[in-house]
């Protein structure tokens, strides 16, 4: 994860977190729901 931190973590932290969120969703198989 250190090496994913160019010089705006932060900005790119709820982009991640907004990413890894929809991939669980899809995973428990609320994709129907999109």
């Amino acid at each position: 994860m250190e090496k994913e931190t160019p010089v705006t973590p932060k900005n790119e932290e709820p982009e991640v977190i907004e990413e890894i969120a929809v991939e669980e969703l899809s995973i428990d198989g609320v994709c129907g729901v999109y």
